[in-house]
């Protein structure tokens, strides 16, 4: 009889010893920390290279995405993120970890056009295209200056007089669209500028255009 007691004592203290083993077993596992990428709001001059590192989750980490590689190329290397900005634009990066079910992370990336130089970029193509003879300088046919040292002040904030853009700001700070100059260089009111001579190329307008959408800085 005492060997069944024993028997029995033995066989419960045997499963309880069991059922604690596996409630240690079965016992919630530390939460992974949150997969992060740096910044995740990037502004990327167009050229730049940028790098953000990857923490948290489990590597090893991966693109998922990249909504726009024509304007952002992007790869990962040693737990970081590389960001080239390729052209003026916008692109949403997904980066993916390897734990199940898998952490995300979203990276907005603005491409922005280097900063233009109204001196030194600007006023040169004024000059070789605009400001000559007969055309956008004193007695000429247009109906401001755009000699050097004038330009500006006869562009940026100031009304078009004349033609169908006649009361639209020459050039508006930050609306490149809206702007009387781009209006005129592209065709879109009136005749196409420069009057009487090959258009500006596509390279120059843009570099204008970039130039007020930054807004029109006098540097």
């Amino acid at each position: 009889m005492l060997s069944i007691r024993l028997l029995l004592v033995t066989t419960v203290f045997g499963i309880a010893v069991i059922l604690a083993d596996g409630c240690k077993d079965m016992g919630n596992a530390p939460p992974l920390p949150p997969l992060s990428v740096g910044q995740t709001i990037l502004n990327v001059v167009v050229g730049d290279s940028v790098s953000q590192v990857i923490s948290g989750g489990v590597a090893p980490y991966s693109i998922i995405s990249n909504s726009d590689p024509a304007k952002v190329a992007v790869a990962i290397a040693n737990s970081a993120l590389k960001v080239r900005a390729v052209a003026v634009g916008a692109a949403a990066i997904v980066v993916g970890d390897n734990s199940s079910p898998q952490q995300t992370a979203t990276v907005n990336v603005t491409v922005v056009a280097a900063p233009v130089s109204f001196s030194g970029q600007i006023q040169p193509i004024f000059n070789a295209g605009c400001a000559v003879s007969g055309c956008h300088l004193p007695g000429g046919s247009g109906p401001m200056s755009l000699a050097t040292g004038v330009s500006y002040g006869n562009l940026v904030g100031v009304n078009a007089t004349n033609g169908p853009c006649a009361g639209d700001k020459r050039v508006q700070p930050g609306s490149a669209g809206t702007s009387a100059l781009i209006k005129r260089l592209e065709g879109n009111c009136g005749t196409r500028m420069p009057i009487g001579s090959s258009p500006l190329s596509t390279g120059q307008i843009q570099l204008i255009r970039d130039w007020i959408t930054q807004g029109a800085q006098n540097n």
